[in-house]
């Protein structure tokens, strides 16, 4: 289940970065982190710590992208409780 949340938070960060991009070359103006909504914790806490565990080194490299946003402040993944 972690995979899954992981991979829907990559296409989410994708989107994310490019809209990002898009208003900065229209605004020109310099934009604060992006939070993204996920109701997964572990997904949350791969995204932030780069290390590698038994459980996720079976996930594709290009799925890491959230990692690499995550450390450069684009996007921010922040916990949200599935009832709200």
């Amino acid at each position: 289940m972690i995979k899954i949340e992981y991979i829907v938070a990559y296409g989410e960060s994708k989107e994310v970065v490019w809209l990002r991009k898009f208003l900065t070359g229209l605004f020109d103006q310099e934009l604060d982190v992006t939070v993204i909504h996920c109701d997964n914790q572990s997904c949350i806490k791969m995204s932030e710590n780069p290390v590698d565990y038994d459980r996720s080194k079976h996930i594709n490299v290009r799925y890491n992208y959230i990692r690499d946003m995550v450390q450069k402040g684009a996007v921010k993944l922040q916990y949200l409780f599935t009832d709200e």
